[in-house]
C-alpha cells in the first residue's frame, strides 16, 4: 500500500457515522429553503466558529446559536431543532447533506481527494483541478497544462464517455483503468492500481447517501482590528452549502448534476485544506500539538560552542533554565537537607530568576555530582530530519551569568545535527529515570559518527571531516570511554 495515500483502507463510513448520531444532534441541509432568508442566515453559524477578542465562547448553544446559556442545556432550539449542548464536548459532525431526489449516490470527498491527487491534472494558475466537477459540469473547462490535456483528451475522444455525474458514478473503474493504460510513469501506475483496489473493496463506503460538513470547531473566523482571519476551508463550505440548498429541489437533471459536481468539488477542497493546512502544515494541529509538543522537563535555547577543554558529550545550560527545570529538585534538597521553610525557598527561587544566588548554585552542583557523571539529557534540533538530530548528552555545568541564555555544547557534536553557530535553536529534555537513560544509549554521540565497520545497532550521522580523521576520533572517544568505565 502506497504510504502517500491518506485513505488507504481506512475510508470513513459516513453512513454508519450518520446513523450513530441522534437526530436532535444533527441538521440536514435538505430541509433548508434557499429562498428563505432566515434559513440562509443560519448557514454561517453552522459552518464556522467566530472568535472575538481572542476569547472562545464556552457557553452552551444550539447549532445555529439561536438558543443558548447553561439554563437551556438539552433544550431544543425552535429554529434549527437541535439541542443546546457544549460545542466542545463532542466533535461529531452535525451539518449533513443527503442524497438529492432522483439522483445517484454521492461519492465520498475523501476518495475524490485521492483521485485528484493521483491523476494530478494540472491547470494554468493556482486553482486545482476537480475530476468530479469536470465530468458533472460541461461548462467547467479550465486551461490545463500540456501533459494534462492529453489525459482529458482520452475522455473527450472516447465515444463511451459521457460528461455527466451519473456516468461518472457508474464508471469510476473504467476511468481509473483508462488513465492507468495511458500513463508511462511507474509511480503513477502503482498508485492507480492501489486506488482501483481500494475502490473495488470499499464501494459501499465510497458511494454514500449522506456526507458531513467538518465540525465548526475547526473552522475559525476571527475578526480583529486588522481585518478578518478566515480558515481556508470556510469559503468552500459556504459555497457548497448554498449551492446544495439552491439546486436540491425541483430543477432539471442537468442543473442538479452540475450542482452536485460543484458541491463535491468544494467539499473535497475543504477536506484537503483541513488536512494540508489546518492539520499537517508547520503551523497546523499535528505539528503544534503533537509532533512539536513541549513535554515536561524540557527547555529551548540558542546553541554556542563550549570554550576551553571539555568532553565531546558535555552540555552547559543557562542559569534561568536550570532554575525552572530543576525547581522541584532544588526545593527537595533545600527543604529536606537544609531544613529551610517553603516560604523561604520559594522566595529564593523567585529572586534567582534575576540574580545569581550561591546557595542555589551549590545545590545545582550537588545534583550534577549525584548524577551519572552529570545529568543525562536528550538534545535535539527541529525538524529532526538527520539521523543524528537527536543526541544524548550530559549536563555538567550551569552557567552562573544570569544574562547568558544559551546552550553550550562541543563543536564535535554540532555537525551531527547539521548545526552551526548562526542562531540555531535546539531543545533539551530530561529522561525521567535511569532506565530511560540506558535505552537512549544508541543516541550517544560516539554511536553516531561514521566507522569503517558500521555497527548495525548504531545511529549514523555525518560530520564534516575526512574519514581518516573521523575514524581516529571515534577510536579515541571509545578508548577514553572504556578507560573511564574501568577506572570507575
Amino acid at each position: 500500500m502506497d504510504k502517500q495515500f491518506f485513505i488507504q483502507e481506512q475510508l470513513e463510513d459516513f453512513e454508519t457515522l450518520f446513523n450513530s448520531i441522534p437526530m436532535e444532534r444533527k441538521v440536514l441541509l435538505n430541509s433548508f429553503d434557499y429562498l428563505n432568508k432566515e434559513h440562509r442566515g443560519l448557514i454561517p453559524n453552522m459552518i464556522k466558529n467566530t472568535v472575538k477578542d481572542d476569547i472562545v465562547n464556552l457557553t452552551p448553544t444550539c447549532q445555529c446559536r439561536g438558543t443558548g446559556d447553561f439554563s437551556n442545556i438539552n433544550a431544543v432550539c425552535p429554529i434549527c431543532e437541535t439541542r443546546v449542548t457544549d460545542m466542545f464536548a463532542d466533535f461529531s459532525p452535525f451539518l449533513w447533506i443527503k442524497q438529492m431526489d432522483g439522483m445517484p449516490l454521492f461519492i465520498s470527498p475523501m476518495f475524490l481527494l485521492e483521485l485528484d491527487r493521483v491523476v494530478n491534472i494540472q491547470v494554468v494558475g493556482n486553482e486545482s483541478f476537480s475530476m468530479i466537477r469536470w465530468f458533472s459540469d460541461k461548462q467547467y473547462n479550465p486551461d490545463t497544462k500540456s501533459a494534462s490535456k492529453q489525459i482529458l483528451e482520452l475522455f473527450t475522444t472516447d465515444p463511451k464517455v459521457e460528461r455527466s455525474y451519473t456516468w461518472f458514478t457508474n464508471n469510476i473503474e473504467y476511468i481509473i483503468l483508462k488513465i492507468q493504460s495511458f500513463t508511462t510513469a511507474r509511480n503513477k501506475v502503482n498508485k492507480l492500481k492501489v486506488l482501483y483496489s481500494i475502490y473495488q473493496k470499499r464501494k459501499n463506503i465510497i458511494h454514500v447517501s449522506v456526507i458531513p460538513f467538518p465540525h465548526k470547531k475547526f473552522m475559525i473566523h476571527e475578526p480583529n482590528a486588522l481585518g478578518n482571519y478566515i480558515q481556508g476551508s470556510i469559503p468552500y463550505l459556504m459555497n457548497a452549502a448554498l449551492l446544495f440548498m439552491k439546486y436540491k429541489g425541483d430543477c432539471s437533471i442537468t442543473l442538479k448534476e452540475r450542482a452536485i459536481g460543484r458541491v463535491l468539488s468544494f467539499l473535497t477542497k475543504a477536506y484537503l485544506n483541513i488536512i494540508n493546512s489546518f492539520l499537517a502544515a508547520k503551523e497546523g494541529g499535528f505539528r503544534k500539538n503533537l509532533f512539536g509538543l513541549r513535554g515536561d522537563y524540557s527547555m529551548r535555547a540558542v546553541i554556542v560552542p563550549i570554550q576551553g577543554p571539555h568532553e565531546y558529550d558535555e552540555l552547559y545550560i543557562p542559569w534561568k533554565s536550570a532554575i525552572r527545570i530543576f525547581e522541584y529538585h532544588i526545593i527537595n534538597i533545600l527543604y529536606n537537607r537544609n531544613g529551610m521553610t517553603m516560604n523561604v525557598i520559594l522566595k529564593m527561587l523567585s529572586d534567582a530568576e534575576s540574580r545569581y544566588i550561591p546557595l542555589i548554585d551549590d545545590v545545582l552542583k550537588t545534583l550534577i555530582k549525584e548524577g551519572r557523571d552529570g545529568i543525562a539529557c536528550i538534545l535535539y534540533r527541529n525538524p529532526s530530519q538527520n539521523n543524528a538530530s537527536i543526541v544524548r548528552l550530559r549536563i555538567t555545568h550551569v552557567t552562573t551569568d544570569v544574562g547568558n541564555e544559551t546552550f553550550a555544547l562541543s563543536s564535535l557534536t554540532m555537525p551531527l545535527m547539521n548545526a552551526d553557530v548562526d542562531g540555531d535553536n535546539t531543545n533539551v529534555q530530561l529522561p525521567l529515570d535511569n532506565y530511560m537513560i540506558d535505552l537512549l544509549e544508541p543516541f550517544a554521540p560516539h554511536n553516531t559518527v561514521t566507522t569503517v565497520a558500521p555497527n548495525p545497532f548504531s545511529i549514523f550521522g555525518k560530520v564534516g571531516l575526512p574519514d581518516t580523521v573521523t575514524m581516529t576520533l571515534t577510536n579515541i572517544i571509545r578508548e577514553e570511554k572504556k578507560n573511564a568505565n574501568n577506572r570507575s
